[in-house]
Order: C-alpha cells, then sequence, then structure tokens
C-alpha cells in the first residue's frame, strides 16, 4: 500500500518569521544533525520550515498505517540530499516506523513537502497528482476543502 504524507508552510505570515531564533522550539522539535543545518544555513528560517515540514508530511504518511503513531517532531530525523533552498529537494525522514521518502518544493512564499512511504518506485505517479492538487489550489483554480 502507498501512504502519502503532505505538508505545506506558508512563509509569509508573521508566525513563520524569526521563528529560528527560538531556542527552546528548536531544542525540542529538531536533532542535533538537524540543529546544525539550521545554525550553519544562510537562511535559518527557510531551513527549520523545509525540515518541520518534512517532519509533517512523513508523520500523516505514517500515522496511516499506524494510528496510534506519536507525532513526536524529534523522533523524525530529515536527511535532505541538498542544501539548495531556492529548488526541489529529495531526501528521507528516518522515523519510528520506518524511512520515508520526501521531496520538498519552494519558493520565498511557501514550503511544501510530500512523503511517502512506498519507496521510490510508485514516487512519480504520487508526486506529481499531489503537486497538481497544490498548483490548483494555490492559483484558486480549486478549493482547500
Amino acid at each position: 500500500m502507498i501512504l502519502v504524507g503532505n505538508d505545506i508552510i506558508d512563509l509569509t505570515i508573521i508566525e513563520a518569521m524569526g521563528k529560528s531564533r527560538d531556542v527552546r522550539f528548536i531544542k525540542r522539535v529538531f536533532t542535533a544533525y538537524e540543529e546544525r543545518l539550521i545554525s550553519i544555513a544562510e537562511t535559518p528560517d527557510k531551513v527549520l520550515w523545509t525540515l518541520w515540514a518534512a517532519k509533517e508530511a512523513s508523520y500523516k504518511a505514517v500515522s496511516k498505517s499506524h494510528p496510534s503513531a506519536n507525532s513526536i517532531p524529534h523522533r523524525y530525523e530529515v536527511r535532505l540530499e541538498s542544501d539548495d533552498q531556492n529548488s526541489d529537494t529529495w531526501g528521507t525522514v528516518l522515523s519510528p516506523y520506518g524511512s520515508i521518502e520526501i521531496r520538498l518544493s519552494s519558493t520565498d512564499q511557501y514550503i511544501h513537502c510530500v512523503g511517502i512511504s512506498a519507496g521510490k518506485g510508485n514516487w512519480n505517479s504520487v508526486v506529481s497528482k499531489v503537486m497538481l492538487i497544490v498548483v490548483m489550489i494555490l492559483s484558486g483554480s480549486m478549493d482547500p476543502e
């Protein structure tokens, strides 16, 4: 069975700005590896929200097959294939329930992540469908409800 999770972060809202300076939040949510990624980033807020979107999408995918799965973000470690924050990025989230393959897309306005637990074999068709839906919602041609 293909399990898919999806998350989008609006970078234009005030709550998304400056969060990388919230040390308590970072210690509670991110692993030491992820903390380092945030601390050395040219745009730490964007890296923080990229990691958050990956954790959220992965949890959503995992929770479909493990309804009692906990959503403790610190237990989901994100490993990105690229540190280029201005393009599509691939990676893996290591969760207590196995690895989730992720694809992230970002602009200055948003970060979007799709996670899939069925492996890369089904990846392209799933991501294409989800990305089409997101583009339709963002363009206003589809109601998110």
